[in-house]
């Protein structure tokens, strides 16, 4: 039975060769060669698939960090290994990258440089009506190496610039200590700002010598946004230079409350100085008549009066002509100059609202030509201050 199967198995393949044989074509070597060819351009194409993802990677890497980000997206490896096998890419995932999160820029730091404050033109607060120094300008104020200059010797100067918060935005504005004067000096302190054009524009005026601040003469940076000034209760000549010992100085604070500044910190008054009285003198005519032994003689009485707070030591001066024979009195002496003579006296000091005379005698020989104007001083001892200079000299007549 086995056998019978086995020939009807082999009769059916050989009918199977005999239909399909006259269509069959043997590979042959040509086609052999043709199978390798694709098999290598196969190679070839996936060789430079994976090329171009070893350059890709960098390329996107540098235009995520800021490169040119007009060019083509690129695609992860992944999407192009999926591509390649025909598998689906997988769903991109949130970046968890700390430049999501990234703070937004710190305020510009609009200071002003030194170097084009001192040749700006800056619109300038008024001075005060009680200043030490008259005639000093305000408004629009043009300056030429931080100064601008006025009358004679008279000039504002840029003392000293600081760079303070004020505002409390992260960027810092500009403070100025302005002097006007000379020999005798007044201050302000102002604030500038940046333009939105670029420009300088004023903030506001900070703190002015008025009052019992007679002086300033410091800037420093406080806390808070705060800008410090150091205000004294006397007057200070040739800008601050040498202040003497006799001036009490304080730190002030003072802030920015979007519309003016106000005073947010330190002392509001001065303490009375013990170095600082109020002295005033007066003086009598010196009228010379003729002498019993000859010559001409006269006498003046020079008066003192102490309208200060405290007992101080002094000093009583009168310029006159040369020749006219003082009689110094104890305490006093002679101080010789070209066309004049000085009697100068030392004094211990007067007892608050004490009043004192000195009286001085003269035998001329003859009559003199007075070519200056006499004048009776009183003045402080060095170290000490007098509060109303107004009334610290008297002129007086020489009749012969």
């Amino acid at each position: 039975m086995a056998d019978l199967d086995d020939q009807l198995l082999a009769a059916a393949f050989a009918d199977f060769r005999n239909e399909v044989a006259p269509y069959v074509r043997p590979a042959g070597t040509e086609s052999a060669h043709a199978t390798v060819r694709h098999r290598r351009r196969v190679r070839a194409t996936v060789a430079t698939t994976l090329a171009a993802l070893a350059i890709a990677a960098p390329v996107g890497a540098y235009a995520a960090a800021g490169g040119d980000s007009h060019g083509p997206p690129v695609q992860p490896a992944d999407s192009v290994t999926a591509a390649v096998s025909g598998a689906p890419s997988p769903s991109p995932t949130p970046s968890s990258s700390p430049s999501a999160s990234v703070s937004p820029p710190a305020p510009a730091d609009n200071r002003i440089p030194r170097a084009e404050l001192d040749k700006a033109t800056l619109d300038v607060p008024d001075w005060a009506s009680d200043a030490i120094v008259t005639g000093c300008v305000s408004g629009p104020v043009k300056f030429s190496g931080g100064a601008h200059f006025i009358r004679d010797s008279v000039h504002i100067y840029l003392d000293q610039v600081e760079y303070v918060d004020l505002d409390g935005d992260g960027g810092r504005e500009t403070v100025i200590r302005m002097s006007c004067g000379d020999q005798t000096t007044t201050f302000q302190v102002v604030a500038f700002a940046r333009a939105d054009d670029g420009g300088i524009r004023t903030l506001g005026q900070v703190v002015r010598q008025t009052g019992e601040i007679r002086t300033i003469c410091g800037l420093r940076a406080g806390t808070d946004g705060a800008v410090e000034a150091q205000v004294g209760d006397y007057a200070t000549p040739l800008r601050c230079f040498e202040p003497g010992p006799h001036v009490q100085f304080q730190w002030r604070a003072y802030s920015w409350d979007g519309a003016r500044f106000a005073q947010s910190g330190g002392p509001t008054s001065f303490p009375p100085n013990p170095k600082v009285t109020d002295l005033a003198v007066a003086a009598t005519d010196l009228a010379f008549r003729r002498a019993e032994g000859g010559g001409l003689a006269a006498s003046m009485t020079v008066t003192v009066r102490n309208d200060g707070a405290f007992r101080l030591p002094y000093r009583v001066s009168l310029s006159l002509p040369d020749g006219l024979g003082p009689q110094l009195p104890g305490g006093c002496q002679l101080v010789p100059y070209p066309q004049a003579v000085v009697i100068s006296c030392d004094r211990d000091g007067l007892a608050p609202g004490e009043t004192t005379t000195l009286t001085i005698q003269f035998l001329a020989p003859a009559p003199v030509t007075v070519g200056l104007v006499p004048i009776a001083e009183v003045s402080m001892a060095d170290g000490y201050a007098d509060s109303n200079r107004a009334n610290n000299s008297a002129e007086f007549r020489i009749v012969f």
